[in-house]
């Protein structure tokens, strides 16, 4: 080892909430890096990770990281990240608790998948998942009791304190903590019973890494049927995405409609290849022009973390196969808007609601 150095995981780094960090020098998980920053451990666009441990989750750099043993300059010892989420919160684990995360790596990585990607492998990675969902929710969560502050610097580093003193457990028995779970394991299951049943149907385009989804139009959807800033699906994103691996996703359950690009296009993933997202604006355009009423379509820029084009309302009046004609010549025309590899202006972009 070098001299002044030691390596991640011969001690636990402090975890430190990032209003309390002040000058010290630290390790930022899942995040963009401060002024002080010595290390960052992270998949967001254009963050400056070391290439070798370049891994599809925050969570699995972390990991990546204990197990090469990284160097850390002597004067680092504490870790940190700026915003909640599940993925931030393995991520931190991980650098914080390097033994036991090493014992319960796979679930942490899949726990991390199920967070940011709506991808649930196994019901143990979902349930823990779910419940660092809720815990991060300052309107349901048992963290916020007692306490006027449910958002900013202050929240994310009490949050964090609360949920991953509880994480141990929730590893070793993620059913325990149904109370915060299960709400959103009903409507999960709800929507895999109606895929099973098939009231999901789809249709896949290789060439244009999209998928269509028409889904019957009596799925009612719910509060955990949401995706990008609170729009409205037939069924939870999982079940979707248990259905698709497609990047982009157009969903249609009657007279309703919801394209979007999956968050995994928004951060550097490794897994496979994605397309470049496209600026849906212009497409929002063409879509409420030939609106037969007084419709209008609306679009997220491309650089939200899970840009959605739908009609403002839900509904529209065209026929469906027009709109999914012009959705999938626009992809195919349009240029490239969004490379996570050097995008930096999504970083402001908040978390999209649940």
């Amino acid at each position: 080892m070098r001299r002044g150095s030691r390596r991640i995981g011969d001690v636990a780094l402090e975890l430190v909430g990032v209003d309390a960090l002040g000058e010290r020098r630290h390790v930022m998980a899942d995040g963009a890096p401060r002024h002080h920053t010595a290390l960052t451990l992270s998949h967001w666009p254009a963050t400056p990770s070391p290439p070798r441990l370049a891994r599809d989750t925050s969570c699995e750099i972390a990991l990546a990281a204990l197990a090469a043993h990284w160097r850390l300059p002597l004067d680092v010892d504490a870790v940190t990240s700026d915003h909640l989420d599940e993925d931030g919160a393995c991520a931190l684990f991980v650098l914080s608790a390097p033994e036991l995360a090493a014992r319960h790596s796979g679930l942490l990585a899949g726990v991390a998948r199920a967070g940011d990607f709506d991808v649930v492998a196994t019901m143990a990675a979902g349930r823990v998942a779910w419940t660092l969902r809720a815990l991060f929710d300052a309107e349901r969560s048992p963290l916020a009791v007692g306490t006027s502050s449910r958002k900013g610097d202050e929240w994310t580093g009490r949050a964090y304190d609360g949920a991953l003193a509880q994480l141990p457990g929730f590893l070793e028995h993620p059913e325990r903590a149904i109370e915060l779970y299960g709400d959103e394991e009903s409507a999960w299951s709800t929507g895999e019973a109606a895929l099973s049943a098939g009231r999901l149907r789809t249709t896949r385009d290789r060439t244009l890494d999209l998928a269509v989804v028409e889904a019957d139009d009596a799925l009612a959807g719910g509060p955990f049927a949401r995706i990008g800033h609170g729009h409205a699906l037939p069924v939870h994103p999982a079940v979707l995405h248990r259905a698709v691996s497609q990047s982009r996703v157009l969903v249609r359950w009657g007279d309703r409609w919801c394209y979007y690009d999956r968050y995994e296009t928004w951060v550097r993933t490794v897994c496979r290849p994605r397309l470049l997202r496209r600026e849906l604006g212009p497409l929002a355009a063409e879509l409420s022009a030939a609106e037969p009423g007084a419709t209008s379509w609306v679009a997220d820029p491309c650089g939200a973390l899970v840009p959605v084009l739908a009609p403002l309302g839900g509904t529209s009046e065209l026929a469906p196969e027009f709109i999914v004609a012009a959705v999938r010549r626009h992809l195919a025309s349009a240029p490239p808007a969004w490379d996570p590899a050097c995008s930096t202006g999504a970083m402001l972009d908040p978390r999209p609601a649940r």
